[in-house]
């Protein structure tokens, strides 16, 4: 839950702070709404008690909700105006209030979790509880000591000493084979949310135990790990085809070859715009959730719209784009990004026809593909009009060199002569708009398999 900051944590917000003014008035309408509230409540027990109609239902739910909206808006600043900082976080809540702090489940509770056993509830039903559970780590786990849990703490650090417990050989393979996973594709266990009996066996038992015990020796660190894999020589091996090798290995399970894979959506989001050379590296202070406030999703008159997330124009990296469980950027959900209401080990990776006609017709990738041009052979004039006989004309040692350095900037390689061809012919159905012609080959060649393709 969130949690408020000290005033002196020195945290850039992106709410402007509330003048003297707005934030007497904003209270003064309260106060007024407040009375408001009272006077209708007391007419609608009039109302039922001679039993008339109840017309100041209506009336009612909307001053209820114009004060939800300007009490979530002053709970947001301090008394001076300020916004108030917050975090993400937990703090330890005293057990005595524990069951005061259950009973009012799904309301904000100040960051605190409480220390208490929970109750076994029955057929997993939360009115339905049982005896208490002591928080302990489960007696069927072997070779791990048991953890006596101080009761006026709530165990989160006996349960992050046991994750990480030498005798618990489970967290190093899990996380080894999700490295694995990430950096080829496919774990050496491909289930890779699922370690147990009903999950598939791994291919290279040997390797993911050795991986495991490595994790362990160097401290668990992520970044060691992924050296090494990524130094090894079977990570360096190319995509190339070879007949004989697939006929002995048609899923490539030994991996003779480096498997081809399809760029994660964060990913082709970010190439399209380091290629416009729009790319914004640089961290950015808070998100369009930030800057709206605490409120609802796509209505109200806080809180984002849905379309503003949908279509997301922000230049920063996707993994700064706004996500809420119900609503993510187009971009993002048309080419499998990970659901943010799950934990997903492996996401999934598909090749749809959807993804291609997004490429071909979404304004965001028509802005980019004429920005990648613009990279290549420059801004077209601003004349106010279609160009017609264009000064610029394009010779063919021009283009060739143009169209080499374009293949270069999207796919990292020389352009083929077919391509050059290819391009040529389509260059020349464009002969009074060069700059189209030229935005048209950056958007096909961003739309291709090949761009969102890692071999």
């Amino acid at each position: 839950s969130l949690v408020d900051l000290p005033k002196d944590a020195s945290l850039e917000d992106v709410r402007r702070k509330l003048t003297t003014g707005e934030l007497n008035r904003r209270k003064e309408q309260l106060v007024a709404l407040k009375k408001q509230r009272e006077e209708l409540v007391r007419e609608r027990l009039a109302q039922r008690r001679k039993g008339e109609l109840d017309k100041s239902n209506n009336d009612l739910l909307r001053v209820t909700n114009q004060i939800n909206v300007i009490e979530t808006i002053l709970g947001q600043y301090d008394d001076e105006g300020r916004p108030i900082a917050l975090a993400m976080g937990v703090s330890d809540k005293p057990a005595s209030v524990s069951r005061l702090a259950r009973s009012t489940r799904g309301r904000r509770s100040g960051g605190f979790v409480s220390i208490d056993d929970s109750p076994l509830f029955i057929r997993g039903e939360i009115d339905r509880p049982s005896d208490s559970v002591k928080r302990t780590i489960p007696d069927w786990f072997e070779n791990v000591p048991a953890n006596n849990i101080p009761p006026d703490q709530s165990g989160r650090k006996e349960l992050a000493e046991w994750i990480t417990h030498p005798g618990n050989p489970l967290t190093p393979r899990v996380m080894t084979n999700r490295i694995w996973h990430w950096l080829f594709g496919a774990g050496l266990v491909t289930s890779v949310d699922n370690f147990g009996t009903t999950g598939a066996l791994p291919s290279h038992p040997e390797l993911l135990d050795f991986l495991a015990q490595e994790f362990v020796e160097q401290g668990y660190s992520v970044k060691s790990m992924v050296r090494m894999i990524v130094t090894s020589r079977t990570y360096r091996l190319s995509a190339k085809y070879d007949e004989n090798s697939f006929r002995a290995d048609p899923a490539n399970l030994y991996l003779w070859r480096h498997n081809e894979k399809r760029l994660e959506a964060e990913s082709i989001r970010d190439a399209i715009l380091f290629a416009a050379g729009h790319l914004d590296l640089s961290r950015p202070v808070g998100t369009l959730i930030g800057e709206s406030g605490d409120g609802v999703i796509g209505r109200g008159r806080l809180g984002v719209s849905e379309d503003a997330i949908i279509n997301a124009r922000d230049l920063h990296r996707s993994i700064y784009l706004p996500l809420t469980r119900d609503v993510e950027p187009e971009m993002l959900a048309i080419f499998d990004g990970a659901d943010s209401a799950a934990v997903q080990g492996a996401r999934q990776s598909t090749n749809v026809p959807g993804q291609v006609l997004f490429m071909l017709n979404s304004a965001f990738v028509a802005e980019q593909a004429k920005a990648v041009s613009e990279q290549i052979i420059g801004r077209q004039p601003r004349t106010g009009r279609q160009l017609r006989n264009p000064q610029t004309q394009f010779s063919t040692k021009d283009f060739e060199k143009q169209f080499n350095a374009l293949s270069w900037l999207i796919f990292s390689r020389p352009a083929t002569d077919k391509e050059t061809n290819a391009a040529k012919k389509l260059l020349k159905q464009f002969k009074d708009d060069p700059y189209g012609g030229w935005t048209s080959i950056a958007r096909a060649m961003l739309a291709s398999s090949e761009f969102r393709s890692l071999e």
